[in-house]
């Protein structure tokens, strides 16, 4: 739906949870993850206080000697329940701006014809499709229970080792961390599925007009590379946990059974990519079916301006100069146009994405790289 002002109406999700945080209690992204990360050191710093959990002298090392711990607690739970309380703004203000781009042709007087507005209202029920809140329901019980039978050992399986193995009724203060970031990454990936399908219908279903030299560098479409850029700090959470882990394995020498890890880094180095190029390729058809035609016209143009030149009529013309710089000019028109871009992306944006996404796994690329050569040069 449509405000008065001419704003879309928000997503919302059946979340009892967010709509909660969102709505009752009014809290921005940035303060909800803030307010995580002060809990995170509150409760770690009390219980490490009372237990005697910040540094230990044996195997299982102490809270402050934990990469994962540390990783885990003060950054990928902010980051993550952050952008879980963002997305559905983030995908209501990217559909926004995308209809306030003019790239889509419509009548302003029928909102039946504003393809935005007509993939949103097709789209509402999905993003508020109920099961979803159960399922993430039942994944946050079922991964936070089972996280607290395992250090009380009540389960014939273990869990990933680390500070609260000193003292497990830890886990008992950690667990609401748990369901909670987990909810949050269930709601993360069904609201970036369904926001990809909704970008590939409405470019499926519109008449787009790509705007090549707009001010965005993108077509008139910086929305999408907005929103993919702002997914990228999540994939860096994940890439960072990972080194965490990685760097854990190798202090305690278990590198080399830790096949999980090895598993979990090469699906974030297959994946991460495809999560970039996902919500942009819903427009790459549109902007390479544009640019094909814009190079068809101006090869026209020239094709027509370099037969009357060639012609026998204008061999006979006194004065050819005008039509020979109309032939120059449409051979640097057609240059121009053959460097238009086909992805909404602005490349002077991509340095900061490919940092937030590589690099916080590069640690754990070197590492176990070292390690392997380390392996070989041992005798």
């Amino acid at each position: 739906m449509e405000t008065e002002n001419g704003s879309i109406d928000g997503i919302v999700n059946h979340d009892p949870i967010g709509n909660f945080i969102r709505y009752r209690l009014r809290l921005s992204p940035f303060v909800f993850g803030l307010i995580v990360f002060l809990l995170d050191v509150v409760v770690d710093g009390i219980m490490c206080h009372h237990w005697g959990l910040f540094v230990s002298k044996s195997s299982t090392p102490g809270l402050l000697q934990d990469y994962m711990a540390l990783t885990t607690d003060f950054l990928f739970n902010p980051v993550v329940c952050g952008l879980y309380l963002w997305l559905p703004r983030g995908a209501t203000q990217m559909f926004q701006r995308l209809r306030q781009s003019e790239v889509f042709t419509f009548d302003d007087g029928d909102r039946r014809s504003d393809p935005v507005l007509a993939t949103l209202d097709r789209f509402r029920s999905t993003y508020s499709w109920r099961p979803v809140f159960w399922v993430s329901v039942a994944a946050m019980l079922l991964y936070g229970n089972s996280q607290i039978l395992e250090y009380f050992h009540l389960v014939p399986w273990k869990t990933v080792g680390g500070y609260i193995d000193l003292e497990p009724r830890m886990a008992l203060f950690r667990a609401p961390f748990w369901y909670m970031t987990i909810h949050a990454t269930v709601f993360i990936g069904f609201n970036t599925i369904t926001t990809i399908r909704g970008l590939r219908h409405l470019f499926s279903q519109a008449d787009v007009r790509i705007t090549p030299l707009h001010l965005d560098r993108c077509g008139g479409l910086a929305a999408i590379s907005n929103f993919t850029a702002t997914m990228g700090y999540a994939l860096g959470a994940i890439g960072l946990l990972l080194s965490a882990a990685t760097l854990s394995n190798l202090e305690h020498g278990a590198i080399s059974e830790a096949y999980p890890l090895f598993l979990g880094i090469a699906l974030y180095v297959a994946l991460a990519p495809c999560f970039f190029f996902l919500p942009l390729s819903t427009a790459h058809g549109v902007m390479r079916d544009s640019k094909e035609r814009e190079l068809q016209m101006t090869a026209k143009l020239f094709r027509e301006a370099y037969s009357e030149v060639t012609s026998g009529k204008g061999k006979d013309d006194p004065n050819p100069c005008p039509k020979l710089t109309r032939i120059h000019e449409l051979e640097r028109l057609y240059g121009l146009v053959l460097r238009f871009s086909v992805w909404p992306f602005d490349m002077r944006s991509l340095p900061g994405f490919l940092i937030r996404v590589a690099g916080p796994i590069v640690p754990a690329l070197i590492s176990i790289g070292e390690a392997l050569v380390k392996s070989k040069l041992t005798p």
